[in-house]
Protein backbone atom coordinates (compact mmCIF):
# COMPACT_ATOMS: atom_id res chain seq x y z
CA UNK A 1 0.00 0.00 0.00
CA UNK A 2 2.83 2.39 0.82
CA UNK A 3 4.25 1.94 -2.69
CA UNK A 4 0.82 2.70 -4.16
CA UNK A 5 0.67 5.96 -2.25
CA UNK A 6 4.16 6.92 -3.35
CA UNK A 7 3.24 6.20 -6.98
CA UNK A 8 0.04 8.23 -6.61
CA UNK A 9 2.01 11.17 -5.25
CA UNK A 10 4.57 10.91 -8.04
CA UNK A 11 1.72 10.95 -10.53
CA UNK A 12 0.10 14.00 -8.92
CA UNK A 13 3.49 15.76 -8.89
CA UNK A 14 3.88 15.13 -12.62
CA UNK A 15 0.35 16.38 -13.30
CA UNK A 16 0.79 19.59 -11.30
CA UNK A 17 2.58 21.41 -14.14
CA UNK A 18 -0.56 21.02 -16.26
CA UNK A 19 -3.00 22.33 -13.66
CA UNK A 20 -4.39 25.79 -14.33
CA UNK A 21 -3.73 28.25 -11.50
CA UNK A 22 -7.44 28.58 -10.72
CA UNK A 23 -7.59 24.81 -10.10
CA UNK A 24 -4.47 24.46 -7.96
CA UNK A 25 -6.27 24.65 -4.60
CA UNK A 26 -8.64 21.85 -5.61
CA UNK A 27 -5.65 19.82 -6.77
CA UNK A 28 -3.90 20.17 -3.39
CA UNK A 29 -7.15 19.32 -1.65
CA UNK A 30 -7.32 16.13 -3.73
CA UNK A 31 -3.77 15.26 -2.68
CA UNK A 32 -4.76 15.85 0.95
CA UNK A 33 -7.69 13.45 0.52
CA UNK A 34 -5.32 10.73 -0.66
CA UNK A 35 -3.15 11.18 2.43
CA UNK A 36 -6.19 11.26 4.72
CA UNK A 37 -7.61 8.05 3.29
CA UNK A 38 -4.31 6.40 4.07
CA UNK A 39 -4.14 7.79 7.61
CA UNK A 40 -1.14 9.98 6.80
CA UNK A 41 -2.56 12.88 8.76
CA UNK A 42 0.50 15.15 8.89
CA UNK A 43 0.78 15.10 5.10
CA UNK A 44 -2.98 15.46 4.79
CA UNK A 45 -3.00 18.60 6.95
CA UNK A 46 0.00 20.07 5.12
CA UNK A 47 -1.70 19.65 1.75
CA UNK A 48 -4.97 21.16 3.02
CA UNK A 49 -3.04 24.12 4.45
CA UNK A 50 -1.37 24.63 1.09
CA UNK A 51 -4.77 24.56 -0.62
CA UNK A 52 -6.00 27.30 1.74
CA UNK A 53 -2.91 29.38 1.00
CA UNK A 54 -3.76 29.15 -2.69
CA UNK A 55 -7.47 29.84 -2.22
CA UNK A 56 -8.53 31.10 1.22
CA UNK A 57 -12.14 31.15 0.00
CA UNK A 58 -12.29 27.37 -0.52
CA UNK A 59 -14.27 27.19 2.70
CA UNK A 60 -14.88 23.43 2.92
CA UNK A 61 -11.17 22.92 3.54
CA UNK A 62 -11.49 24.66 6.93
CA UNK A 63 -13.96 21.91 7.88
CA UNK A 64 -11.63 19.20 6.59
CA UNK A 65 -8.64 20.66 8.45
CA UNK A 66 -10.63 20.91 11.67
CA UNK A 67 -11.55 17.25 11.44
CA UNK A 68 -7.98 16.20 10.61
CA UNK A 69 -6.60 18.13 13.57
CA UNK A 70 -9.26 16.54 15.80
CA UNK A 71 -8.05 13.11 14.67
CA UNK A 72 -4.46 14.19 15.35
CA UNK A 73 -5.40 15.24 18.88
CA UNK A 74 -4.62 18.91 18.21
CA UNK A 75 -7.71 20.34 19.87
CA UNK A 76 -6.85 24.04 19.59
CA UNK A 77 -6.19 23.85 15.86
CA UNK A 78 -9.30 21.71 15.34
CA UNK A 79 -11.45 24.27 17.16
CA UNK A 80 -9.88 27.15 15.24
CA UNK A 81 -10.55 25.63 11.81
CA UNK A 82 -14.04 24.36 12.64
CA UNK A 83 -15.05 27.78 13.99
CA UNK A 84 -13.59 29.42 10.91
CA UNK A 85 -15.70 27.14 8.71
CA UNK A 86 -18.89 28.01 10.61
CA UNK A 87 -18.07 31.71 10.39
CA UNK A 88 -17.51 31.46 6.63
CA UNK A 89 -20.47 29.13 6.00
CA UNK A 90 -23.13 30.00 8.61
CA UNK A 91 -25.91 28.30 6.62
CA UNK A 92 -23.99 25.10 5.88
CA UNK A 93 -25.83 21.82 6.28
CA UNK A 94 -22.71 20.64 8.13
CA UNK A 95 -23.26 23.18 10.92
CA UNK A 96 -25.08 20.75 13.30
CA UNK A 97 -22.32 18.14 12.94
CA UNK A 98 -19.64 20.75 13.52
CA UNK A 99 -21.42 22.06 16.61
CA UNK A 100 -21.30 18.52 18.03
CA UNK A 101 -17.59 18.26 17.24
CA UNK A 102 -16.94 21.63 18.86
CA UNK A 103 -18.80 20.57 22.02
CA UNK A 104 -16.68 17.41 22.17
CA UNK A 105 -13.50 19.42 21.71
CA UNK A 106 -14.32 22.04 24.34
CA UNK A 107 -15.28 19.65 27.16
Amino acid sequence: ARGDIERAMQFTDSVLKYIKPENEAAFWSMRANIFCRNNMLDSCAANYRHAIELDPDMNIIYNHLGRVYKEMGEKDKAIEYLREFIQREPDSELRPQIRVLLRELTR
